[in-house]
């Protein structure tokens, strides 16, 4: 544009004018318009609800969280009375093809208060995750449920008292989001349910590793070391899970006997450790390579106990 405008310019409007002014104006205008993407730009405009590369790449490259494929599961699975919450009830809405998917945050941003409050209590009884109690109320009312979350889950619209509960009354579903985005969980009051204190789903969407855990321990050397125990899900090979120990010293997690929740021990020298806070982080060694035999990509952590001996 610069080179036609300088041309324009020396030949043509060698005094400026209100014509030279109105073309200087209008030729960017003209070229934007003509090389535009309108088809992506009007389906941004109309919030269009689609799935696949929603715009175009030469216009803009957006990543999305993928709902499509953890709510298949929770379709597939799902009977009809069955309770929805999800952190973006339109998501659940929209590809479970209903209407009554309720809302999973228990706090909101106040503009005025410059900061999260939580909400309001929901005095109608129906269902609801809108604060704790209501979601211990939908639990308590409900046989069945589900629960579809992604970042939320671990961000502050979501209460530590609701996620907290959620852990400890809801199953996980590991490996139903390719990308580990999306988390699914369900409460069947029919079946028993073994509780978490944390789920840690690693090995997923370039997330290799989990956030430090950090543990006071008393004078460990009256020990000659201490046994770590995973409760853990999707450790299929002897060299898939690391446990990392205080930053320095690492081991790898043995592999599960059978499927679903195993628990893992791991046997720690006490001259790795120390009287006080140390700091325990579960890595994904292989990386966005997985082994043959890692039949499920990645691996999930729930609890890990601590007991010395020796």
């Amino acid at each position: 544009m610069f080179a036609i405008v300088s041309v324009l310019n020396k030949y043509i409007f060698k005094k400026a004018s209100v014509i030279a002014v109105a073309v200087y104006l209008l030729l960017p205008l003209g070229l934007v318009g003509a090389s535009a993407r309108w088809k992506s730009l009007q389906s941004l405009v109309n919030v269009e609800k689609r799935s696949g590369n929603v715009v175009d790449k030469k216009l803009s490259r957006w990543v999305f969280t993928n709902w499509v494929q953890p709510l298949e599961y929770v379709k597939a699975n799902m009977q009809d009375n069955d309770v929805i919450l999800a952190t973006i009830p339109g998501s659940a809405q929209f590809y479970l093809n209903r209407s009554d998917a309720a809302w999973f945050r228990q706090t909101h941003y106040d503009s005025e208060a410059h900061g999260y409050v939580p909400n309001e209590y929901d005095s109608t009884h129906e269902i609801s995750a809108r604060t704790y109690e209501n979601l211990v109320e939908t639990f308590n009312s409900n046989p069945r449920g589900w629960l579809v979350a992604d970042y939320y889950l671990y961000g502050p619209l979501t209460s530590p008292r609701a996620r907290d509960f959620v852990f400890k009354n809801m199953k996980y579903h590991f490996n139903t989001s390719e990308d580990g985005d999306v988390y699914v969980f369900s409460w069947d009051k029919s079946q028993q349910v073994q509780p978490k204190a944390i789920v840690m789903d690693v090995g997923k969407g370039g997330r290799y590793a989990t956030q430090e855990l950090n543990i006071n321990l008393p004078d460990v050397k009256q020990y000659n070391y201490l046994v770590f125990t995973a409760d853990a899900e999707g450790v299929d090979n002897n060299q898939e899970a690391v446990m990392v120990f205080n930053r320095s010293y690492q081991q790898f997690i043995p592999a599960a006997n059978n499927a679903g929740r195993n628990k893992l021990m791991v046997r720690v020298e006490t001259k790795y450790l120390k009287a006080g806070q140390n700091s325990i982080q579960f890595v994904y060694y292989p990386g966005d390579k997985p082994a043959p035999q890692d039949t499920h990509k990645g691996f999930v952590i729930y609890n890990v106990e601590i007991a010395g001996a020796g």
